[in-house]
């Protein structure tokens, strides 16, 4: 059974909120880590990491993360 707009809307919100709560994380982690040093310094460091967060996402989207289940549903097509 397909799932209606609003049930999509709704999956899409989360994803959109656990997404920026991730990136919030990031940020107070680096202000944390770095707060010797000043508030431009911290934004570089932010910068710098926020791609590899970003291929993150990609990664798993796209299913290549290491270690994934494979899906139950699909057999395996090894010769005996």
């Amino acid at each position: 059974m397909g799932m209606t707009e609003s049930e999509i809307f709704d999956d899409l919100k989360v994803i959109a909120r656990q997404t920026v709560s991730i990136f919030k994380t990031v940020r107070d982690e680096v202000e944390n880590q770095f707060s010797e040093l000043s508030s431009e310094e911290r934004h570089k460091v932010f910068l710098l990491i926020v791609p590899f967060v970003a291929d993150l996402f990609t990664m798993g989207a796209s299913g290549a993360l290491v270690g994934e289940e494979p899906d139950p549903g699909v057999k395996s097509k090894r010769k005996r």
